[in-house]
């Protein structure tokens, strides 16, 4: 999980006194990596302070590049330069399709590029 981690918390029934069964967690995210290739992509907005925003629903999709750097470490991250979206590796992907778990997601796949 790297610098992220798993808090259990409860969830109530909107009455505000019957709790929802089940084991429920947060997932505070603090990975950080520094691999998006603004140059190769299309599809963002320029934010103040050298931060971009992606608009996913955009008539033509966002194609997000990104550096070899974006294959190590861990499978979770936010970007440095990309504001409000956060980013899985494909091994996170295909452990969540084995169990049915990304289909509510809107994942778009990100080409990472070596300029070897």
């Amino acid at each position: 999980m790297g610098e992220g981690a798993l808090y259990p918390v409860r969830l109530w029934h909107p009455d505000r006194e019957t709790q929802v069964p089940g084991d429920f967690f947060y997932l505070s995210q603090g990975n950080k990596k520094d691999a998006f290739l603004r140059e190769r992509s299309e599809g963002f907005d320029q934010m103040a302070q050298d931060m971009l925003s992606v608009h996913w629903r955009r008539p033509k999709p966002a194609k997000l590049v990104f550096s070899k750097e974006a294959l190590g470490g861990p499978d979770l991250w936010w970007d440095e330069t990309i504001y409000g979206d956060f980013f899985i590796s494909d091994r996170l992907k295909s452990a969540l399709d084995e169990r049915d778990l990304s289909a509510d997601w809107h994942f778009m796949r990100c080409p990472v590029i070596s300029d070897d």
